[in-house]
């Protein structure tokens, strides 16, 4: 009867054990995902009728650290660049027969979420439109 009520302990004691260990990790990845340093910018890339653009190459380049972030429009002209870190950016969009249409600078702060949408107009693809606005 004693080796069944130790076998019963040390099987008690493991699954305690590997509880104990799952939620650290748990309590753990919450607590670095609560530790991030991120923004975003999203908006909608329409042509000069309004209509929405859809696989626009759009770019957000951080200015403070030189990096890019490309991603296209979808099927509404919607884009979304949802973990940037926080910063200066400048955001362009390119579509071939339209003129790069171009927003800067973009100031991300903690947990912001930028709307920046970006009209496009027709013209060569060597022309830009620079889109400005007082924050």
């Amino acid at each position: 009867m004693r080796t069944v009520s130790n076998k019963f302990g040390c099987c008690l004691r493991q699954t305690f054990t590997f509880i104990a260990l799952l939620c650290l990790l748990v309590m753990g990845q919450l607590t670095t995902r609560a530790q991030e340093v991120t923004a975003a910018i999203n908006g909608v890339v329409s042509d000069p009728s309004g209509a929405a653009v859809a696989g626009a190459k759009v770019t957000a380049k951080d200015l403070d650290r030189g990096t890019p972030w490309p991603t296209t429009t979808n099927a509404n002209g919607f884009y979304n660049f949802p973990r940037l870190p926080i910063g200066n950016y400048e955001v362009r969009v390119e579509v071939p027969g339209f003129q790069a249409s171009v927003k800067s600078p973009v100031v991300l702060q903690l947990n912001q979420i930028a709307k920046v949408d970006l009209p496009l107009q027709v013209g060569n693809v060597s022309e830009t439109v620079e889109v400005t606005s007082a924050a």
